[in-house]
């Protein structure tokens, strides 16, 4: 899924999102916890100021039960991964919400976030 790279798309992003999580067998609060940190992965992405916003959802590996995000922009270019960002405090959040966070190799910028299902 594609959308003009603005805050006001994000709503939709995380209903997308939330539906997905639930149809997988989410709890609700395990559809809460994915569905935030898929919004602020688009939050962080979002500074960079870009054309377009993508949101692709993928289901984890055979045998076990979850979602994969993958949240990338296009746009303008910004330095990829961001400098120091593994230690900065959004990344923690991301990180306690996710069972795995990992950036996207260059070219692509962005972030894949993976929950299974709780």
């Amino acid at each position: 899924m594609s959308v003009p790279g603005e805050d006001r798309y994000l709503e939709m992003l995380r209903g997308v999102v939330g539906r997905a999580a639930r149809l997988a067998g989410f709890s609700y609060a395990g559809i809460e916890d994915f569905t935030l940190a898929v919004d602020e992965a688009a939050v962080l992405l979002l500074e960079a100021r870009p054309a377009t916003l993508r949101l692709e959802l993928r289901g984890v590996e055979p045998g076990t039960s979850g979602i994969e995000a993958l949240v990338s922009v296009e746009g303008p270019s910004m330095a990829w991964p961001p400098a120091g960002f593994e230690g900065d405090s959004r990344w923690q959040v991301l990180s306690a919400l996710s069972d795995t966070v990992r950036f996207l190799e260059p070219p692509d910028t962005g972030i894949a976030l993976t929950q299974k299902v709780r």
